[in-house]
């Protein structure tokens, strides 16, 4: 069992692991008892270290997940701030933690920008995710490890709210795989 130091016990709280790299190290989150969400990262000896990225609000659903880590030991997420707004976070392995957002990203609660489940950053620090414009619709982004960002989607995408692309996964020579919804609501791979 995987629960850090300060995971609350009530119904809704408790912990969840997102990833781990080949050195066994884990990357996830938990709610506290006050349901505020905290990233962590626990070393291959059992070791935890909480990740609250700058900027993350610290009321009820809001805080820091910590979804993905690489081979390198560097962690990515999203952060809601205290507005309901997403953001992504990048944790270097000098435990340094950057905040950033893909260019049109919305700027209402549950808009922004988010990294990718459990393999949303390779080995090279290249990270991908999704954005919410202001539209509600959603896009796919690759931010490189010199920090540019490049948003694309997917041609055969819907472009009305609750249509997307979605980046989900990046290997080591940056390919990209995840989905997209067409205009008539029907989800394909790419």
């Amino acid at each position: 069992t995987i629960d850090p130091p300060g995971t609350g016990t009530a119904p809704n709280q408790g912990s969840f692991s997102w990833s781990i790299n080949k050195d066994g190290a884990i990357a996830g989150q938990y709610t506290d008892a006050s349901n505020v969400l905290h990233g962590y990262l626990r070393a291959s000896d059992g070791t935890f270290t909480t990740i609250d990225a700058p900027g993350a609000g610290t009321g009820a659903g809001q805080g820091t997940v910590g979804m993905n880590i690489n081979a390198r030991g560097e962690v990515a997420g999203r952060v809601i701030d205290g507005s309901g707004v997403r953001h992504a976070f990048l944790r270097a392995v000098n435990g340094a933690i950057s905040t950033f957002d893909a260019p049109g990203a919305g700027t209402s609660a549950n808009q922004g920008t988010t990294t990718a489940g459990a393999s949303g950053i390779n080995r090279n620090g290249e990270i991908v995710g999704d954005f919410r414009d202001g539209a509600n619709v959603l896009h796919g982004f690759s931010r490189a490890a010199d920090g540019a960002i490049k948003k694309f989607n997917v041609a055969a995408a819907g472009g009305a709210a609750g249509q997307r692309t979605l980046a989900a996964s990046v290997n080591s020579a940056g390919t990209i795989v995840g989905e997209y919804i067409d205009g008539s609501g029907v989800s394909h791979g790419f």
